[in-house]
């Protein structure tokens, strides 16, 4: 996919490090759990390349390469070392990872964490390493916001702004509200990503379905 969208070479990342932080993402999901596991994230990843492309949201929206790449990668990366419990679960059980992100977004919050320390703890996965302060800054932002967006407590507060933008007529078209729509749009679209089985042919969408049910 990355050579494909040319990413390498417009975003001057290093295929080898990239490859490398990839497969310690892999790594890093547990098989074990039945639904939150790497083929659930290779999953979305996809998913939010067919928003992108085949969905249009990269024309309708504006979409930068940068932004482009980032929600990839917010896509592969969303439920990283996910526990496989939720987050209620963690704060009420006083777990760890609610304690030290304070019972907020629990889960996201460590998901993107956790991505990111490999990136900056090793340099054999920092694919980051060329890039300009600017661009990465860019890049991290649209990464952060957008996995923590696949909080399931967030959703109807999304979908609320979201439906009032779209019913005023100046959704993605008005310029000083552009930026802050195609923030919204891009949050919506991988948590849409995330939660889209059902919409998905029906034996996939059973296939998830049971698995989300075990």
């Amino acid at each position: 996919v990355f050579h494909r969208w040319d990413f390498y070479e417009a975003l001057d990342l290093d295929a080898t490090s990239m490859g490398n932080f990839i497969a310690r993402i892999q790594s890093g999901y547990i098989a074990s759990n039945p639904f939150h596991n790497a083929v659930h994230g290779a999953d979305v990843f996809a998913t939010v390349l067919w928003f992108m492309v085949t969905g249009g949201l990269v024309e309708a929206a504006g979409v930068s390469e940068d932004e482009f790449f980032a929600t990839l990668i917010a896509g592969a990366i969303h439920d990283f070392e996910h526990p496989g419990v939720n987050n209620v679960f963690c704060t009420k059980s006083r777990h760890p990872l609610a304690v030290r992100y304070n019972d907020q977004s629990v889960l996201e919050m460590h998901h993107a964490a956790a991505s990111f320390a490999i990136i900056h703890g090793d340099p054999a996965c920092n694919f980051f390493q060329r890039m300009s302060d600017t661009q990465y800054s860019t890049i991290r932002s649209v990464i952060v916001a957008t996995v923590l967006a696949t909080d399931i407590s967030h959703h109807f507060a999304e979908l609320g702004m979201l439906k009032s933008r779209a019913s005023s007529g100046k959704f993605l078209k008005s310029d000083p509200e552009h930026k802050a729509d195609k923030a919204l749009m891009l949050n919506v679209a991988v948590h849409a990503c995330d939660i889209s089985n059902p919409a998905k042919p029906r034996t996939i969408y059973f296939y998830w379905a049971k698995r989300a049910m075990r």
